[in-house]
């Protein structure tokens, strides 16, 4: 079987929901940094 066949037989939810976790985690860190500097 060829591998990324295999790949894309995977669920995509997998893929985008990591993806959403870092996206989040970044949004979160920007805010936290931007609310520490003076407005």
């Amino acid at each position: 079987m060829d591998p990324t066949e295999h790949i894309n037989r995977t669920p995509t939810f997998r893929w985008t929901r990591g993806k959403d976790i870092r996206y989040v985690a970044a949004v979160a860190s920007i805010g936290s940094f931007l609310s520490v500097l003076p407005s």
